[in-house]
């Protein structure tokens, strides 16, 4: 069990115009290097798709499974470091802590497939699929 604390997000914090534009740099400032590494990491699925399409060969499969097995758990242990509170039409303290898992796990899922479908797609344009 992870024992850090996790970012709040509150969908009902009520802050000053300042406020929500320091809120926002922070996380422009946070979220860029994150955002551009998961995009590197995509490209580097496509490659390995894209070798794969091209030669058949089992070990480099074998690479992209358990890529996509790390890339599962990584997406999982990033969205669950976030405390999803007040969440409209779950507002309700005794649902506050299986909401933001639910939340957290369905983020986690859809970046995963969307990374699946995106080096998927970068593969098969490179393959020759996309003329």
């Amino acid at each position: 069990m992870c024992t850090e604390k996790k970012a709040e997000i509150d969908f009902e914090r009520q802050d000053t115009e300042l406020g929500w534009y320091q809120r926002t740099d922070r996380m422009g400032i946070k979220g860029a290097p994150i955002w551009f590494n998961w995009l590197a990491w995509v490209l580097a699925l496509g490659a390995f798709h894209y070798i794969f399409m091209k030669t058949s060969s089992v070990v480099v499969l074998v690479v992209i499974g358990i890529s996509y097995f790390f890339l599962w758990f990584y997406f999982q242990g990033f969205f669950n470091q976030f405390e999803f509170k007040n969440v409209p039409l779950f507002n309700s303290p005794k649902r506050a802590g299986a909401v933001s898992i639910v939340l957290s796990g369905i983020l986690a899922t859809v970046s995963w497939w969307i990374a699946l479908k995106v080096a998927s797609a970068i593969a098969i344009l490179q393959y020759g699929g996309g003329q």
